[in-house]
């Protein structure tokens, strides 16, 4: 099964409070381990705006497992 995420940022507060932000993002999902089952097929982010798109694939194991393993997001 094909999901599509898609995420918008409002950035808040100063330039230096978005960069901190960003940071930690960055911290949190490099620590983060797809499951073997799990494959990003796509990566898009917008240009001139905060956010973006991504197409992931999931071999089913079973659709509430699925909303299980999707719910980090």
């Amino acid at each position: 099964m094909k999901y599509m995420i898609s995420w918008f940022e409002r950035p808040q507060g100063s330039p230096t409070e978005y960069e901190n932000a960003q940071k930690r993002i960055l911290e949190v999902f490099t620590q983060w381990k797809a499951p073997a089952n799990f494959k990003i097929e796509l990566f898009v982010v917008r240009v001139g705006e905060w956010g973006g798109h991504m197409l992931v694939l999931r071999r089913s194991v079973g659709r509430s497992q699925g909303m299980l393993d999707l719910a980090c997001f």
